[in-house]
């Protein structure tokens, strides 16, 4: 099946306008396009982690509102690619793994005296315990995915 998903590395069209992706869930790119998308990344990360909280914050608001302004695209384009009633997919954009996330954590690092904690993995998830069991003067909130984690 041709797909030609928008690629946008370092603010450009991919000079790759088109490829043939057999499977619509693993979404693999030739090593060429992911490096495209790589080293744009790259470059970008020392200015992103000297950012401060406030406007990283307000780069997620901004995407969020993206997300809710252009939500019945979103919930068209998941609507064709699932199955899902429009209904439906409209509620797995508002209220899906993508916003909820975004403004519940940045509510919580706004908190004063809050230890915020979202592990990504099982050990992250474990050492998370830890600590916020180790921190006695400050409330822990520690902030879990829908996903499957393995704790061992």
């Amino acid at each position: 099946m041709n797909f030609c998903p928008p690629r946008l590395p370092n603010g450009s069209p991919s000079a790759i306008s088109q490829q043939t992706i057999l499977s619509r869930a693993s979404h693999s790119l030739p090593p060429e396009e992911l490096s495209a998308a790589v080293v744009p990344a790259k470059k970008a990360l020392p200015a992103w982690r000297a950012t401060t909280i406030a406007p990283r914050q307000q780069i997620l608001f901004r995407f969020t509102h993206l997300i809710k302004d252009s939500w019945d695209r979103l919930a068209a384009s998941i609507t064709l690619e699932q199955g899902k009633t429009f209904k439906d997919a409209r509620g797995d954009v508002l209220r899906g793994p993508t916003l909820q996330p975004i403004e519940l954590a940045n509510l919580f690092r706004a908190m004063p005296n809050i230890l915020y904690i979202r592990p990504g993995d099982s050990e992250e998830t474990a050492s998370a315990w830890i600590v916020a069991i180790q921190a006695k003067r400050t409330p822990s909130i520690i902030s879990t995915s829908r996903h499957t984690v393995f704790l061992k």
